[in-house]
C-alpha cells in the first residue's frame, strides 16, 4: 500500500494500538528504524527487470542487500524466484551470508566456498545444511555468470517493523524516504567498488525520490480463520492506496533507465507519482508528460488518480475521466502477497525483520534531502512500448465467444428439427427466418 506522507504517523498510531515495534540489533544497540540498502543486479537487456515485470514463472530478483549508514560490512546474497500461486507453490526468497571483501569475488566467479565450508563445520552446522548452502551458493554465482549480472539498480530507505515477537500471525513494515538510485557503469574485473562511491555526487537523471512511504502488511492467518479485524479496519480506513505487486526494483528500472525497458509497470501513469518521475528527467515513459493534463488533482497524491482509479483509497469511489485512457495490465482489486517461504542462510544481527513485497517488493514515503542519500543528487530518453495484456483476458475473450457458439448451434438445432417436422410453408419461412436472425 501507499501512503501519503502526511498520514505517516496515523498509520503508525493505529498499527501500535495491536503491534509493537519490533527493535532491530546494530552495532551501536537498538533502534526501532533502520536504514535498508539494496543493490539489484540484472543484465544489459534487463532479462531479471522483464522476467519479474511480466510474472514470469521462475523469475528471480537477485540483490546484494545491507543494513545501517556507513561502509557495508555484512552482506547478504539474497535470490527471490516468482511461483505463481495457483500451482500451489508459493514464491520463496533465499540468502546467504558473506563480508563485504567476498562480495567482489562472487560477482567475478572467484569466490572460495572452501574456506566457508571449514568455518561452518567448525561452527558445527549440519552437513545437510551446508549442502544446501553450497547448492545455493552455486546457482546464484551461475546465474550471474551465465546471464552477465552487474549491480544496475540501488533501493534506499528506512524501514520499521511491528511484530510481537515469535508471533508472526501479523506482521507489518513501513518503508520511509525512498531513494531508487542508477548503479550502471562499473568495472566489476578491474574495479575496486561494486556499487556507487558515496562520496561522488551523481546526476539528477540518476535518482528517483519515491513521494510516499509504503506499508506492507503480512499474515499467517490459519485455515478457517479470518483476516483481524484491526487489519480489515485499517485497510478500508482511506490511508492506505493498494498497489497490486507495486516494486521498487521495477520503479526504479522504469524511470532510471527507460533507454532499456520493453514495457513499463501499470502504476507509471498515477498522478500522484507524476511529480517525481518528471523531476528525473523520466517523463516520457508517462502517458502524457503535462502534468497538469488531468486536471486540478494531479500530483495531489495518492487517490487523486483518476488514470486508475484501482489506486483510490479502498472507501472512496470516483469516476475515470472518460478521455482518459486506462491501464493494459489488469490488476486484482485486492492484493494480499501472503505465504512467502523464507530460508536464510547464516545469522546476523543487524536485519532480524526482513520483509519485502514480493516483488512484489514494497514501497516508500517522503523526499530524501540530498544528505540523506548518501550525498546522491539527481536524463533518460527513450520511447516505451505498449503493455503486455495479460493472457486471461483473452481466456475470458474465448470463454464468452464459445459460450455464444454453444447457444447459437443448439438454436439452430433447434430450428432444424422444426423445419424437418413442419409441413407449413408459413412455418419454414417463419423458422427461417429465425434462424437466420439468431446466427446473426
Amino acid at each position: 500500500y501507499w501512503v501519503n506522507t502526511e498520514d505517516v504517523s496515523k498509520v503508525k498510531y493505529a498499527v501500535l494500538q495491536h503491534l509493537p515495534v519490533f527493535l532491530q540489533k546494530t552495532a551501536t544497540g537498538e533502534t526501532d528504524s533502520q536504514l535498508t540498502n539494496s543493490v539489484y543486479l540484472d543484465n544489459t537487456s534487463l532479462e531479471l527487470y522483464h522476467g519479474r515485470l511480466d510474472k514470469t514463472p521462475g523469475a528471480i530478483a537477485a540483490r546484494l542487500r545491507w543494513y545501517g549508514n556507513g561502509k557495508p560490512e555484512t552482506i547478504f546474497v539474497e535470490r527471490k524466484t516468482h511461483r505463481d500461486s495457483w500451482t500451489g507453490e508459493v514464491s520463496v526468497k533465499e540468502r546467504f551470508i558473506v563480508k563485504e571483501a567476498d562480495v567482489q569475488s562472487i560477482m567475478t566467479g572467484r569466490f572460495d566456498k572452501g574456506k566457508h565450508r571449514a568455518k561452518m563445520v567448525a561452527e558445527g552446522k549440519s552437513e545437510a545444511d551446508i549442502e544446501e548452502w553450497e547448492q545455493l551458493v552455486d546457482e546464484i554465482c551461475q546465474a550471474i555468470d551465465t546471464k552477465l549480472l552487474v549491480p544496475t539498480m540501488r533501493t534506499q530507505y528506512m524501514r520499521t517493523a511491528f511484530q510481537i515477537p515469535f508471533d508472526a500471525t501479523v506482521r507489518v513494515s513501513l518503508d520511509t524516504n525512498l531513494c531508487m538510485i542508477s548503479e550502471r557503469g562499473y568495472d566489476l574485473e578491474n574495479g575496486k567498488r561494486w556499487h556507487r562511491d558515496p562520496a561522488v555526487p551523481i546526476q539528477n537523471t540518476e535518482i528517483a525520490r519515491f513521494p510516499h512511504a509504503v506499508l506492507e502488511v503480512k499474515l499467517e492467518v490459519k485455515e478457517g480463520s479470518s483476516t483481524p479485524e484491526w487489519v480489515s479496519e485499517l485497510q478500508n480506513s482511506g490511508m492506505l492506496y493498494e498497489v497490486h505487486k507495486f516494486s521498487k526494483f521495477i520503479h526504479g528500472c522504469a524511470t532510471l533507465i527507460s533507454e532499456d525497458v520493453q514495457s513499463v509497470p501499470y502504476w507509471i501513469d498515477d498522478n500522484s507519482i507524476r511529480e517525481s518521475i518528471l523531476a528525473s528527467g523520466a517523463g516520457h515513459i508517462l502517458v502524457n508528460d503535462n502534468s497538469t493534463e488531468h486536471g486540478e488533482r494531479a500530483g495531489a497524491g495518492p487517490g487523486a488518480n483518476q488514470i486508475y482509479p484501482h489506486l483510490l483509497p479502498h472507501n472512496t469511489t470516483a469516476e475515470p475521466d472518460k478521455g482518459a485512457r486506462t491501464s493494459q495490465q489488469k490488476v486484482p482489486n485486492v492484493a494480499k502477497g501472503f505465504g512467502q517461504k523464507y530460508t536464510n542462510y547464516g545469522v546476523a544481527n543487524q536485519g532480524a525483520y526482513d520483509s519485502d513485497d514480493e516483488d512484489g517488493e514494497d514501497c516508500e514515503c517522503s523526499m530524501w534531502p540530498t544528505s540523506t542519500c548518501m550525498g546522491y543528487s539527481a536524463e533518460t530518453n527513450a520511447a516505451t512500448s505498449i503493455q503486455k495484456i495479460e493472457p486471461k483476458v483473452f481466456f475470458a475473450n474465448e470463454r464468452t465467444f464459445l459460450h455464444w457458439v454453444h447457444m447459437g448451434v443448439l438454436l439452430s438445432g433447434v430450428a432444424s428439427s422444426v423445419l424437418a417436422f413442419a409441413a407449413n410453408d408459413a412455418i419454414v419461412q417463419w423458422c427461417g427466418g429465425l434462424c437466420v436472425r439468431v446466427l446473426l
